[in-house]
């Protein structure tokens, strides 16, 4: 009884690290994608004239709006 329960312990650690992993990988990714997008944003002189309209807006909402109106 009592390895069971260790075991049990060890898999849901080994489970915890795994879904911190994943949920770091994922916010990495997006972080990259807003990155890239406002990159692309400035070239085309899109984000300057977005963040003069909206200037409480962060990055990534800049970019949600951008997709939405101008992809």
């Amino acid at each position: 009884m009592k390895k069971t329960v260790i075991r049990l312990m060890i898999l849901t650690k080994w489970a915890l690290v795994g879904a911190a992993l994943f949920a770091a990988f994922a916010w990495a990714g997006k972080s990259n994608f807003v990155d890239s997008t406002v990159v692309e944003m400035k070239n085309n002189g899109t984000y300057y004239a977005l963040s003069e309209r909206f200037p409480d807006y962060s990055d990534a909402d800049l970019v949600r709006y951008y997709l939405e109106h101008y992809k």
